[in-house]
């Protein structure tokens, strides 16, 4: 079961996801999405 944004992204696989001001989020957000961009996920 995803959350809103992994059914969306889903629902349109070749879509751009925008991360605006990601340096804002908390770091363990930021760590772990710097992780799934790394890993390719």
């Amino acid at each position: 079961e995803g959350g809103q944004l992994t059914e969306q992204v889903r629902r349109h696989p070749y879509s751009v996801v925008l991360l605006d001001e990601i340096e804002k989020a908390h770091p363990d957000v930021f760590n772990i999405l710097l992780q799934i961009l790394e890993d390719g996920r």
